[in-house]
């Protein structure tokens, strides 16, 4: 009987939790002692690494059989977490707005080899770079958030166009195509493409869901009442 640890969601990367509206719920039972070693395993996790809290889900045959939440949602509170929390994904976002482009250009919706400024053409060379070079960390923009640390302005909600106007205005960091340079400022730009492709075509909205209806979509941001607080680890 194979069992299946889907996921331990770190609060500053992911959460496979649902929404406080649609609790994740248990379908089966796993035996006592299990549940014991994965919880000794994921505090076990918690203490060494010093992340304040995490939430899991074991799958068995396609069944959700056991959910649990570990540690401190809020430090200073010392609100437990709970299984139905929601946590800020950070960069896990990016692998889900990559899968969207990828799929409009499957639908012929858009062209990798598309140029940023056929949808944002007030950017920086937009003219000149394209879609598949903000995938791939080729184009040159800056990266908006090179620290590895959380810095305070990070806490302070904004919006793509923000962002943009911030950062994929400013000359590029080196020509298009020539360096590879982490950018989280061409993700929102990748971003900000898949909300104009998908406002131009009524029929896409749920494209990812369309493709497998068993997958829900949630709600990613961590500023909501069921909210774990966001932390930074010091190396």
């Amino acid at each position: 009987m194979r069992l299946q640890m889907l996921a331990l969601a770190l609060p500053f990367l992911f959460s496979i939790s649902a929404s406080a509206e649609a609790p994740m719920k248990a379908q089966a039972a796993i035996h006592a002692d299990l549940k014991t070693k994965i919880d000794e395993a994921a505090n076990e996790v918690l203490a060494k690494t010093g992340v304040p809290s995490a939430s899991i889900a074991v799958i068995k045959e396609g069944q959700i059989v056991y959910v649990n939440a570990y540690g401190n949602a809020c430090l200073e509170s010392k609100k437990a977490a709970a299984p139905e929390m929601r946590y800020s994904i950070g960069s896990i976002s990016k692998q889900f707005t990559a899968a969207a482009i990828l799929l409009l250009a499957q639908e012929g919706k858009l062209s990798l080899d598309d140029k940023v400024s056929k949808y944002l053409p007030n950017l920086t060379r937009a003219n000149e770079i394209s879609i598949r070079q903000v995938l791939s960390h080729t184009s040159g923009y800056q990266d908006y958030w090179p620290q590895d640390y959380l810095m305070p302005l990070m806490k302070t909600p904004t919006t793509a166009e923000k962002i943009m106007a911030m950062w994929a205005k400013k000359p590029l960091d080196y020509e298009p195509g020539t360096k590879w340079q982490y950018s989280n400022t061409g993700f929102v730009i990748a971003g900000a493409i898949v909300e104009k492709v998908i406002l131009g075509c009524t029929e896409i909205p749920l494209l990812i869901q369309q493709k497998d209806s068993n997958v829900p979509l949630f709600d990613t941001t961590a500023i909501h009442a069921q909210a774990a607080a966001l932390y930074a680890l010091n190396e």
